[in-house]
């Protein structure tokens, strides 16, 4: 698995990101189903990519929207390492406005996210029509 400055090492410390998110009372999560007809074992890396930059491309409007309505803190998580690069720059992020640390990253359990609001998050064990990814606006 590829290093991004999105993920452990390079995220603040379990103790700083808790604290981070202390400032938070109210989020919102958004699941991204994303259809696999078509996919394939040679192309699913490709699929793969364009689901986890389509969820945080639908994040950052969601936020930019949140902060143009006064949530002046608004921030959002997304499931899964940063994938805005093929490889990342671990000296400097080419991407500082897009880039994300993951939910996991940030000690957030993301199955026990969804499921415990309302969400239907498992193991998949078989072929499966379509995939669903998680993400999180942080608004208050």
């Amino acid at each position: 698995m590829e290093k991004t400055l999105c993920c452990p090492p390079f995220v603040p410390d379990y103790a700083a990101t808790q604290r981070f998110l202390q400032e938070f009372i109210r989020g919102i999560i958004i699941q991204y189903t994303f259809p696999l007809n078509g996919v394939t074992v040679e192309n699913f890396a490709a699929a793969d990519l364009s689901m986890s930059n389509g969820l945080l491309e639908i994040l950052l409007n969601l936020e930019r929207e949140a902060f143009l309505q006064n949530h002046y803190k608004a921030f959002s998580l997304k499931a899964g390492r940063c994938r805005l690069c093929k490889e990342c720059n671990l000296k400097q992020c080419v991407n500082p406005t897009k880039a994300r640390p993951s939910l996991e990253a940030c000690g957030i359990d993301v199955m026990a996210l969804a499921n415990d609001n309302g969400y239907q998050a498992e193991i998949l064990q078989a072929a499966v029509p379509e995939l669903k990814i998680y993400g999180l606006l942080l608004v208050e």
